[in-house]
């Protein structure tokens, strides 16, 4: 080091320094008895460190990639959450991260991959003894359904939701699937993998509902009660796939002192909104309560004195039939939502919305929540249905 200047400061004399690779540099004693470094060969040797275990990381992923036949088309590894490009096999070229390799994902476009959702979707159908057939491209000329069930007129998708994201597929995917099943007398049920992972008692009680599966008992055996918000919730988590929600008023269907159906009704998430929701309903695992859905409703609107509900059919899952059978009518059709996914899960979009600290930033929430890492994933769309009480309660 080479001592060129030394200047007078409000804090101590400032010293300009040389380094032995021609670097100039101000420092004070106390910093140089710290550091004894110049701080632009400090910050390169930081970097060049940065660069060769950045290529120590490449190195490593081509070498893992490669024992399993894969090609990596990447030459610049920056972290785990960036993307990679990489050719399969079979010559298909995607885009992934080095997380979601180490966590068992390939490429997406070759048919034979199987995810574990998907196995253990096909041990509930053989435990089940429903014949099915998986990956059926026929069907529908081309495009796969993940598990057609020719005796119920039923076909089941299992979306990675990843992979099923925007990023993959265009925001009316999922339901232009839907529509091509419905013309041909098809009912589509859309599964998001993380719903059967995180619930699946819950996508299994409604999968049994729908195969006929369960055992069946009358509503003119059971009672319709108001019973509290507490054990509603604790219902509906046991049994819905959605779990439960906020509700004002709650009712159920008792068989002796045995809790077999659960109804809540709520307000609807805009507060400018005077809308009552009909925002959960099901049955107990393994049962089917034949008209308990009319049942519950009659004596829930009349103990509420309601006059106008409205309610929301998710065609992902749900055909809307039974709304029509308890009086309600088509309000709306609801073109394709979305919501957020990021390492595995999925976020509804009213919770990601502009925070007040984003909103002076010149860009949209989407925008905003790309940066973070999440990605959208869309559904099927929904139904609107309204019940006035003229309409025949």
């Amino acid at each position: 080091m080479e001592l060129t200047k030394i200047e007078k400061a409000d804090r101590g004399k400032v010293f300009n320094i040389k380094c032995q690779n021609g670097h100039y540099f101000k420092t004070t004693w106390e910093i140089w008895r710290r550091t004894k470094s110049c701080p632009t060969c400090s910050q390169n040797e930081k970097e060049r460190k940065e660069r060769e275990e950045k290529l120590e990381k490449l190195i490593e992923i081509e070498k893992a990639i490669n024992a399993e036949g894969f090609e990596l088309l990447s030459d610049l590894y920056i972290d785990n959450k960036k993307y990679l490009k990489f050719k399969c096999p079979k010559g298909h070229t995607y885009e992934s991260k080095w997380n979601y390799w180490t966590d068992g994902v390939r490429c997406p476009l070759c048919p034979t991959i199987i995810s574990s959702s998907e196995k253990r979707l096909i041990t509930f159908l053989q435990e089940s003894n429903i014949e099915f057939i998986h990956q059926d491209k026929k069907v529908l000329g081309g495009p796969e359904l993940d598990f057609y069930i020719p005796s119920h007129n039923l076909a089941i998708e299992m979306c990675g939701i990843w992979w099923h994201s925007e990023k993959f597929k265009e925001r009316n995917y999922h339901l232009i699937k839907y529509t091509e099943c419905k013309k041909l007398g098809i009912r589509l049920i859309t599964m998001f993998e993380d719903e059967w992972l995180r619930r699946e008692k819950q996508v299994s009680n409604l999968l049994k509902s729908v195969l006929g599966l369960n055992n069946r008992i009358m509503a003119r055996k059971c009672k319709p009660i108001a019973i509290s918000p507490e054990i509603a919730n604790q219902f509906l988590e046991d049994n819905h796939i959605q779990g439960a929600r906020n509700s004002f008023k709650c009712y159920g269907l008792l068989l002796n002192s045995d809790l077999l159906m659960v109804m809540s009704f709520s307000k609807h998430h805009r507060q400018n909104c005077n809308d009552v929701l009909l925002s959960r309903m099901c049955s107990k695992d393994g049962l089917t309560i034949v008209g308990g859905a009319s049942k519950l409703f009659k004596y829930a609107v009349n103990d509420c004195k309601l006059n106008n509900v409205a309610t929301f059919a998710d065609l992902r899952y749900s055909s809307g039939e039974v709304y029509e059978k308890m009086g309600f009518k088509i309000d709306s059709i609801l073109g394709p939502d979305y919501s957020y996914t990021k390492s595995g899960r999925r976020h509804p979009k009213q919770l990601m919305k502009k925070l007040r600290i984003e909103k002076y930033k010149q860009k949209t929430e989407s925008d905003l929540r790309t940066e973070q890492g999440f990605v959208r994933i869309w559904d099927c769309g929904k139904i609107k249905y309204r019940w006035k009480r003229n309409l025949g309660i």
